[in-house]
């Protein structure tokens, strides 16, 4: 199986290389482990409204890629609800502060869940150009091209490129797939030393019949250094319940016990910061990015706060230019977000396209 550009992954960046790609007019694949795409974006549709158990927010008046991109896939948005006073644990009580003292930023949410971006995007791409359960192992530079080969249900699967795109987190590149020639020893310390963005993460929400803790001036935001929850936010969605989501204190390691467990520690912390009502959810859901092999390695246990990504100058000129290299943690600005994703994509698009 042939085609000008191969991509390896279909998260936002792959997806959106792929759509940069079919505006140019070249031919393209993608290639996906996981049997949907999105990637680390994945949204659940409890009681009508989403719930991110990957990223939540939008900056568009920051972010201009996210958005062209939303605006030209007619993709709506709301803005996330910040009104009210946060709560602060410092271990020995509870402060109140202004939302706005902490986070001035227009914080937006798409209204069909952030889902709705791959979607959308994957919607704009020629049919059978995404396919997904083909777990990419190695990729090999000869003298007729770029082969790579992935394994499937069916077994072994080879595909024939002028060049490729692996839309992965680094850490990943590194550990799972083998290249023919060899990544210099520079880069592949490079990518096993930089932390993949949501990799440590899990996140808990709880659902209720209406977003009770407005009443009481509260914006939802609380941060604590003792609880389970480091930090929680506003949910909710404007057509739906009240929601309530929160990332976590604890590693992977402590966050190993009983979903019971947790659902319980969690619930009494909410009703701590939140009163009597947070006890009693509709339902309940938690996530941990941790253990998703197709997303984080051995090295990503713990959360890691955002850090400087980036890829290194060798990583542009690779077999003569042909195999590039996107995803959040290669984006040079904007690194650890959505926009990275495009950024990276869009870059690795334009080095393409100069050796086209």
């Amino acid at each position: 199986m042939t085609a000008e550009t191969l991509i390896i992954g279909g998260g936002v960046s792959g997806l959106y290389a792929a759509h940069l790609l079919h505006q140019r007019g070249q031919s393209f694949r993608i290639l996906e482990s996981r049997d949907r795409h999105g990637g680390r974006v994945r949204s659940e549709i409890h009681s009508g409204i989403p719930l991110e158990l990957g990223p939540s927010w939008i900056w568009p008046e920051t972010n201009p890629r996210i958005a062209s991109l939303i605006e030209e896939l007619s993709l709506p948005t709301f803005s996330h609800y910040n009104e009210g006073d946060i709560l602060i644990d410092t271990g020995y009580g509870f402060q109140r502060q202004s939302h706005q003292a902490i986070d001035p930023r227009r914080s937006m949410r798409l209204s069909r869940g952030t889902r709705s971006l791959p979607d959308a995007l994957s919607d704009s791409l020629p049919e059978d150009t995404l396919l997904t359960g083909h777990c990419v192992q190695k990729i090999t530079h000869g003298d007729h091209g770029i082969t790579v080969t992935a394994q499937t249900d069916g077994g072994e699967k080879e595909f024939l490129a002028h060049s490729v795109i692996v839309a992965l987190p680094l850490r990943l590149i590194e550990k799972t797939l083998e290249f023919t020639p060899p990544l210099p020893a520079s880069l592949t310390s490079h990518f096993q030393s930089t932390p993949t963005w949501m990799a440590g993460e899990a996140k808990f929400f709880a659902l209720y019949e209406t977003p009770f803790w407005r009443e009481d001036g509260l914006s939802g935001t609380s941060f604590s250094r003792t609880g389970p929850l480091a930090e929680t936010h506003d949910a909710s969605h404007p057509d739906g319940p009240g929601a309530l989501f929160g990332f976590f204190n604890l590693n992977r390691h402590q966050r190993q016990a009983s979903q019971d467990q947790i659902e319980a520690t969690c619930l009494q912390q909410l009703t701590q910061f939140f009163g009597p009502q947070a006890a009693s959810p509709i339902t309940t859901t938690f996530h941990d990015w941790a253990t998703e092999p197709f997303t984080a390695t051995d090295l990503d246990g713990d959360q890691s706060a955002l850090t400087s990504y980036a890829l290194p100058p060798e990583s542009s000129s690779l077999w003569h230019g042909a195999l590039q290299f996107a995803g959040t943690e290669a984006a040079p600005l904007f690194g650890g977000y959505l926009e990275g994703a495009l950024e990276s994509a869009e870059h690795a698009v334009a080095a393409i396209a100069r050796i086209a």
